[in-house]
């Protein structure tokens, strides 16, 4: 099974402290407010892609409609062994 990572960094301000080596792609969201991606002492025994997308524009739930697009994107469009985590502190994408 392969878990694909969607990180939203306005929301996280970081990558500290997430386990590289769990995910085989990793995607982060972050608006032109975020300048710099903070990835710490991070460490990773694989090959892993990690995909910037730089929002243009900010407004209210921005982020996580876009999180929710490529969500919804690669769920129809690659394999059905992929599990996708949403890394976020915004309780919306918990289903509770």
């Amino acid at each position: 099974m392969s878990i694909w990572a969607f990180v939203d960094y306005e929301n996280t301000g970081t990558l500290e402290g997430l386990e590289f080596d769990t995910y085989q792609r990793i995607f982060v969201f972050c608006g032109p407010k975020n300048t710099r991606i903070k990835i710490g002492e991070a460490s990773f025994s694989e090959f892993l892609s990690i995909e910037i997308v730089k929002l243009k524009t900010t407004g209210s739930d921005n982020l996580d409609f876009h999180i929710a697009y490529y969500l919804g994107k690669f769920s129809e469009s690659s394999d059905h062994n992929i599990e996708f985590h949403v890394i976020s502190k915004d309780n919306g994408f918990n289903g509770h």
